[in-house]
């Protein structure tokens, strides 16, 4: 965790920039996580997972802490990150609840010195989910303004999620439609109305 924390709006003026800036995905997604992780109180490492096709993967991380974290969740095919991510829900962990739905996913926190977890599910098309995900080791709750600052954060990585996906999505179309210049008799053909008349022009 950083002595000083970034001042909000400073951050969330670098999140603007970075919005209209030509990085890739990967790029933007760790920026993102890098300035929650300076700008959000009391948090210790940040993660963006991924779900594609049905498969999570952790796309960047502050720490090795956040990564190890995650993937004891997809190894038990359980945790908040991956409810978060297929719900688009806010889920708050505190690791010494007894009566948590994720008992093996706040053991290995607690065993780690990881007391709270917070993960909030990215607004991203259906067939890319994700979530973004924030371990603490405070005594402390996570407070309501830090859930808040978190979703905020959350939103800006769902964009550039969303954005990439669509562009993938127009590009893979693209390549799917005919080239019009590389076949002309056969595109003449295909204009042809019914009983192979032209259509008219």
């Amino acid at each position: 965790m950083d002595a000083e924390l970034f001042d909000p709006r400073t951050a969330f003026a670098e999140l603007g920039r970075i919005m209209l800036g030509a990085q890739d995905l990967n790029q933007k997604l760790q920026r993102i996580a890098d300035l929650a992780r300076k700008t959000i109180p009391e948090i210790d490492e940040v993660s963006v997972t991924l779900v594609d096709g049905g498969q999570p993967k952790t796309v960047v991380f502050t720490g090795q802490l956040a990564v190890q974290l995650d993937e004891r969740q997809y190894e038990t095919a359980n945790g908040p990150c991956l409810d978060a991510a297929v719900s688009g829900e806010t889920i708050v962990i505190d690791s010494s609840d007894v009566n948590t739905e994720y008992p093996e996913f706040a053991s290995a926190a607690r065993r780690q010195g990881v007391t709270h977890s917070l993960s909030i599910g990215l607004p991203v098309p259906q067939r890319v989910v994700g979530a973004l995900n924030l371990y603490a080791s405070t005594s402390e709750a996570i407070r309501p303004d830090t859930v808040a600052q978190a979703q905020a954060f959350a939103s800006y990585a769902g964009v550039s999620v969303a954005n990439a996906a669509l562009y993938t999505s127009t590009a893979e179309l693209a390549e799917q439609m005919p080239d019009r210049h590389a076949d002309p008799v056969r595109h003449r053909a295909s204009e042809r109305g019914p009983h192979g008349t032209p259509w008219l022009q």
